[in-house]
Order: C-alpha cells, then structure tokens, then sequence
C-alpha cells in the first residue's frame, strides 16, 4: 500500500498505523516472523525521494508566491507610498502628523 500510493501523507498516516500496532514490545516475535524491519527499510529510498520531490515542489511554489506578492507589492504598493513621501515632503505638518500616528501605533 505505501509504495503504491503517490501522496505523501497517505504514506505517512499508514506507517503510522503500522508503528502503532507493532509497538508493543510482546510483538517483537510477529515483526521477526513477518520481516517487518526489512521490508520498511525497503521503502526507505522511496521515500527519501518523495520526501525530496515534495519539498522542491514547496520550495518551487513558495518562490512562485513570493515573485508574486514582490510583483503586486512593486505595482500597488510602491505607488501609494511614494504618493505619501511626496505628499510628505510638500507639507511637513502631514509628516508630522503620520509620524506620530505611526508612532503610536507600532510603539
């Protein structure tokens, strides 16, 4: 079933089951007579690469939302801010104003 399944966490809640059920220490005979050890340590190259395969694809999307997020923060965001700098610079009593808003607000 574990090498069958190509979803991590189906691999992971399975292994867990069978930890669960072996964990007795008056099983040890069964999990000698069944070659438990052996056949999980089978499985260990297969999910090393899946443990892999998944994280470069997390790692892949996690940089796919972050050039997201830096694209929208460029092409919303900046404006704004530099609306209020410029806003700022024109007339000091607004920065004043915010300065102390912000101030207070973070502090």
């Amino acid at each position: 079933m574990c090498s069958r399944s190509s979803d991590l966490w189906v691999i992971a809640e399975a292994l867990d089951v069978i930890f669960d059920v072996f964990a007795e220490d008056h099983l040890d005979g069964i999990c000698q007579k069944i070659s438990l050890v052996e056949k999980l340590s089978h499985l260990l190259p297969l999910l090393k690469g899946k443990v892999s395969f998944t994280l470069n694809i997390y790692f892949l999307k996690y940089i796919l939302i972050t050039i997201t997020k830096n694209s929208l923060f460029d092409k919303l965001v900046n404006p704004i801010v530099a609306c209020f700098i410029r806003l700022c610079l024109v007339n000091r009593q607004i920065f004043r104003q915010l300065v102390s808003f912000y101030s207070y607000v973070l502090f």
